[in-house]
């Protein structure tokens, strides 16, 4: 009896140490202001991107963070990417696939992809030219100058209050909502504003995003030696 007990303990614990760790991300508060936020991998698969925004989503700075993960991972995979944006973000910001003209639908998440407006930033000519580096910008320690190269994992945000927090509106649109910046080495200030809003699970996801689509600054140009 004891035997076969420890046998099948070993075996949970030989399974619990062979699974790879599907999210890997924290929010550290810096101080009453300030707070830094780190991502131990980038995810791959829609399932690995829920995981990561269930583990940094219960808190503003976090939803923040996550819809730039999920941006990174559009960069090189748009098809997962926009998945993992579509979890991520407020439901104001989505559109139902069924309800869509067939040339219009996206990859979507239980019937709902990224919303008309968010498609038309990401189809501005401007943005279109920086997408392949704009999201990598805002993790610390990358550069105009090396063309915003990812540092080695874990990667480090660094997120910041705004000093007017919004509430009410005509519709009370802006109840439940937390405005604040990112740090980035993309534009001369430094660093770009984001609202998200909560919903009624307690989970904070992107509200408004604009300023992630504003414009970069262009890294240089990559020259040949050869003639």
């Amino acid at each position: 009896m004891h035997t076969r007990l420890f046998s099948t303990l070993a075996l949970v614990l030989v399974v619990l140490v062979a699974a790879p760790a599907l999210a890997g991300g924290k929010v550290e508060q810096k101080d009453k202001e300030s707070w830094f936020v780190t991502v131990d991998k980038v995810p791959t698969t829609l399932e690995e991107c829920t995981a990561l925004r269930d583990e940094l989503c219960t808190s503003p700075q976090g939803a923040m963070v996550y819809y730039l993960v999920a941006q990174i991972v559009a960069a090189t995979n748009r098809d997962v990417g926009e998945r993992c944006m579509v979890i991520g973000m407020d439901m104001s910001q989505l559109d139902e696939t069924i309800k869509m003209q067939p040339k219009a639908r996206r990859p979507d998440v239980k019937g709902y992809q990224i919303g008309s407006s968010e498609w038309q930033k990401i189809n501005t000519s401007g943005f279109q030219k920086d997408k392949d580096y704009v999201a990598n910008s805002f993790v610390l320690g990358t550069e105009c100058k090396n063309g915003y190269k990812l540092p080695e994992l874990p990667y480090k945000y660094y997120v910041s209050a705004h000093k007017i927090q919004k509430t009410g509106g005509l519709s009370g649109e802006w109840d439940n909502t937390w405005h604040g910046f990112v740090e980035t080495s993309c534009v001369e200030t430094g660093k770009v504003p984001f609202f998200v809003k909560k919903n009624d699970k307690g989970i904070w996801k992107m509200f408004q995003s604009s300023s992630f689509y504003a414009g970069c600054k262009d890294p240089p140009e990559a020259k040949s030696d050869d003639l």
